[in-house]
Parts: structure tokens; C-alpha cells; sequence
């Protein structure tokens, strides 16, 4: 081989490897072996806007909902505002005081009558109405009071089951919420004195 040809030959190695090399630069990187992208998410702020993560739903263990007789449960004492009405055969209408009374409730939490508890249990059931010559404004069942509610007159109707044996006395239950359970405990331990009982009969 000449020493001309050798210098062509050359040449045309040279250029192939700096062609092979240009290629490579411009060609993607290899993902094969690197390491995965690391995925990066913006905290949850639970629609509050500020950014502070929350932990979803209220947690039972957390105590933040008690549910029972009010008068055991943080719930407002009450009084009966006269006696049963007696619409028919084992029906009355009833008007009841709510009220707080005694310690004033802490802040921050609710009662809502979900219903009633009876002695004889289950001697009579409750239907929401505002009803009777008393003047109730609103119905008792499904009632909402908090710290700031004021002295309310409600009502509702009570039907004997077979359970009732001619007398009864009725209270209330419902749930009381709280937004921490620090308040919960304040609004049961608070000192509250019933008013005079519902009584049906006898």
C-alpha cells in the first residue's frame, strides 16, 4: 500500500469515528440504567388553601362526636312546659323547654336531639311536629342547640307502643359534636339541672 493510500484510509477512519461520536452526543441518554425519576407531589391542604396537610376523615377513637340521653351526654337540660296534650287514644302532643342552665356549655360544640329515650324502654315513640296551645316554635326532634341558643319552646308527638302500661317518663338523646375532645368532656361534666321531666299517664 502506498503511502498515499494509507493516508486516505486514515483519513476515512478518522472522520467515520468523529461522525460516530457526533451521533452519540446528539442521540437520547440511556434510561436503561439510570436511576427512576423521583416523583415530587404538593402536600394535600384539603382545600383549605394554606398548604397544612390534614388527615382526613374525623378519626372515631378521637372522641369528637358523643351520642346518648341528653342530660348524660353534654346535652341541654330541659323541662316540660305543661302537660301532655292528648290529640287521640295514646297520642300526645308535648311542649318542651330547652335550656342550658347551670354552667354555661363551652364553646365550640353542638347538641342535636336525634330522638328519645322512655322509662318503661320503648313505651313511646317520636315524631317530629310543632303542635299544642303552648306556643313551641319549633319541633324538638332534629333540633340543633348551641352555646349562644337561647330559651326555645319546641314540640313533638308521642304515641304509646305496646310497651307503655298506662304512664311513662320521657328525656331526649342525641349526639353532642365537638371540634376537639377537651370539649366534649367540659360540656358533660359541666354542673346542669334538669328541668321537670315529661310525664306521660299515671
Amino acid at each position: 500500500m502506498s503511502a498515499r493510500q494509507h493516508r486516505s484510509r486514515t483519513t476515512v477512519i478518522v472522520a467515520a469515528a468523529l461522525l460516530a461520536l457526533g451521533l452519540a452526543a446528539c442521540a437520547p441518554a440511556e434510561t436503561g440504567t439510570a436511576d427512576p425519576p423521583v416523583e415530587t407531589t404538593a402536600p394535600d391542604d384539603g382545600g383549605n388553601g394554606d398548604g397544612e396537610v390534614t388527615d382526613g376523615p374525623v378519626d372515631p377513637t378521637q372522641e369528637t362526636r358523643r351520642s346518648g340521653p341528653s342530660v348524660d351526654f353534654g346535652g341541654p337540660p330541659f323541662g316540660a312546659q305543661g302537660d301532655p296534650e292528648e290529640i287521640s287514644a295514646g297520642v300526645w302532643c308535648v311542649t318542651v323547654g330547652f335550656f342550658w342552665g347551670g354552667e354555661a356549655p363551652p364553646e365550640n360544640v353542638t347538641f342535636t336531639v336525634e330522638g328519645i329515650v322512655s322509662d318503661p324502654e320503648d313505651a313511646v315513640t317520636a315524631e317530629p311536629a310543632v303542635c299544642g296551645s303552648v306556643g313551641a316554635t319549633e319541633t324538638c326532634i332534629g333540633f340543633v342547640m348551641q352555646p349562644d341558643t337561647p330559651f326555645t319552646t319546641c314540640s313533638m308527638i308521642l304515641t304509646a307502643t305496646a310497651s307503655y302500661q298506662g304512664s311513662a317518663e320521657v328525656g331526649f338523646a342525641g349526639t353532642l359534636e365537638c371540634t376537639e375532645p377537651s370539649f366534649c368532656d367540659a360540656a358533660i361534666e359541666r354542673q346542669a339541672d334538669r328541668g321537670p321531666p315529661i310525664v306521660l299517664g299515671g
